[in-house]
C-alpha cells in the first residue's frame, strides 16, 4: 500500500487529458455518458478513507480524492438487479474449501435459487454471507477464506456495538442482514463504489477486495438498522450519512476498519504519528481521531483544485469559495460526519437520533440554525476537539 493518507491531502497533479480519459474510460465501463449517471452518482454512502486500484481507481480516484475510502450505498429505487456471477458449478464444501474448515462459523452449500453464482453461504447470529464462486476463483481459496475469516472473528463485535448504541430507536428484533461478496465487479454500482446497502432487497453487496469490505461494512449495517429496522426510517441523506459515518467512526470503535488501519505502511505509520492519530495501545490509527484530522483538512488550501464525492451527489471541485459557502451540496463525508458528532455532543443523543426521520428543512426548527450555522458551529467545535487531543494539521 502506498502512502493514501499523505496523498489524499495534496492536490494531485493529472497530465493533460486525463480528465476526459478517466472520464471516457468510465463511459466505457458503465456503457452510457456521463451526463447520464446522475441515479447512479446519487448518495447514498460513503465513508472515510483513501480509495482503490484498476478500472474502480479510475473513477475512485475522482470519488475518493478526499479520503473516501467507505463509499456510498445506492438509492435503492434505482438500482436494477445485480447481474449475477459467473456460471461455476456449485462443489462440495467438503472437497473445494479445504483452506475454510477452521471458519469461525461453519460453511454451508447453498441451496437456494442463486446457488450457481453463490454456491456457498455461513450463517453468523447477525448475517448470513452469500460467497461468490467468481470470486473464491479469482482470489484463490486460501486468500478468500483467510480474508473472510478475519472479518468474521470481529463482524459480530461490531454489528453488536452498533445495535446497542442505537438500540433504544430501533425495533426490538433485528433480523440478520444478508451480505454477497462481488468482489470481480458484475453489479453496475461496483465501478463507482466499494459497497452498498439496498433497502428494498434489506441486502449490502461488497465490491472490490476483503480490505476494501473492512472499511465499509459497519457503515454499511448502520444504514440497515437505521432504514430497515425502526419504525421512523432516516429519510434524508443529511441524517442516514450523519449517523453512518458517526456510529462507525466516533461510536462503536469499529474493529473492522482498525483491522484495515493496521496494513498501512511505515511510512504511514510514522505520519500518523506526526499528527496524533495513531493509536498506540491498539497498533492502527484511530478512526475518531482521523475523523477530526481529516474533517478540517477537507478545507485546506492544498485539496483546492481536486475533485471530490459530494454528499449531496456527484463530483464537484473543492474550491475556495465552497471553502467560503458551505452548504448541503458541497460538503465532504467527512464535513457531514463531524456535523453529526458535533450535534450529538452539544444537543444530545435523543435531540438528534430522535429526529433522524427529518430532513434538511427541519434544521432550524431542531437545533435553531440552518444547515450553514451549523456548519460555522461544527467547524469551531473541531477545532477545539482537535486542539484538546493534541491532533495537529499542519
Amino acid at each position: 500500500m502506498d502512502n493514501q493518507i499523505k496523498r489524499c491531502y495534496e492536490e494531485i497533479k493529472l497530465p493533460a487529458g486525463a480528465e476526459t480519459l478517466i472520464q471516457k474510460k468510465i463511459e466505457e465501463r458503465l456503457g452510457k455518458p456521463m451526463r447520464e449517471m446522475k441515479v447512479i452518482l446519487k448518495p447514498r454512502r460513503s465513508i472515510l478513507r483513501p480509495v482503490l486500484q484498476t478500472a474502480a481507481v479510475l473513477a475512485l480516484i475522482f470519488l475518493g480524492m478526499l479520503g473516501l475510502k467507505q463509499l456510498r450505498n445506492v438509492d435503492p429505487t434505482s438500482i436494477e438487479p445485480a447481474a449475477q456471477p459467473g456460471t461455476l458449478e456449485p462443489q462440495d464444501t467438503e472437497g473445494s474449501a479445504v483452506f475454510a474448515q477452521d471458519l469461525s462459523y461453519p460453511l454451508e452449500k447453498n441451496t437456494e435459487n442463486n446457488a450457481v453464482s453463490y454456491p456457498y453461504m455461513i450463517h453468523t447470529p447477525s448475517a448470513t454471507w452469500y460467497l461468490s464462486a467468481e470470486d473464491i476463483a479469482a482470489q484463490g481459496e486460501e486468500t478468500f477464506f483467510r480474508g473472510l475469516e478475519q472479518l468474521l472473528q470481529i463482524q459480530e463485535a461490531d454489528f453488536a456495538d452498533a445495535r446497542a448504541a442505537l438500540a433504544p430507536y430501533l425495533q426490538e428484533e433485528i433480523p440478520p442482514i444478508d451480505i454477497f461478496t462481488d468482489f470481480s465487479g458484475h453489479a453496475e454500482e461496483s465501478t463507482i463504489y466499494g459497497a452498498y446497502y439496498n433497502s428494498s432487497r434489506r441486502e449490502i453487496r461488497l465490491f472490490q477486495n476483503w480490505d476494501i469490505a473492512a472499511y465499509a461494512l459497519l457503515h454499511e449495517y448502520t444504514h440497515y438498522l437505521s432504514m430497515s429496522c425502526t419504525d421512523r426510517p432516516t429519510s434524508s441523506t443529511f441524517f442516514r450519512e450523519g449517523l453512518a459515518e458517526y456510529i462507525s467512526n466516533f461510536v462503536c470503535e469499529n474493529r473492522m476498519l482498525r483491522l484495515a488501519y493496521r496494513s498501512v505502511s511505515e511510512e504511514e505509520v510514522d505520519f500518523a504519528r506526526s499528527c496524533g492519530i495513531w493509536d498506540e495501545e491498539k497498533d492502527c490509527i484511530d478512526p475518531a481521531r482521523n475523523y477530526l484530522f481529516m474533517a478540517e483538512k477537507s478545507r485546506d488550501p492544498s485539496v483546492i483544485g481536486v475533485k471530490y464525492n459530494a454528499v449531496s451527489g456527484g463530483l464537484i471541485t473543492r474550491t475556495e469559495r465552497i471553502n467560503d459557502n458551505p452548504s448541503f451540496g458541497n460538503v465532504s463525508y467527512y464535513e457531514l460526519g463531524g456535523m453529526f458528532a458535533y450535534l450529538v455532543d452539544t444537543y444530545g443523543e435523543d435531540a438528534v437520533f430522535g429526529n433522524w426521520d427529518k430532513d434538511l428543512s427541519n434544521l432550524q426548527e431542531l437545533f435553531g440554525k440552518d444547515f450553514t450555522g451549523i456548519y460555522w458551529d461544527w467547524l469551531d467545535w473541531n477545532r477545539e476537539q482537535r486542539e484538546a487531543l493534541g491532533i495537529d494539521i499542519a
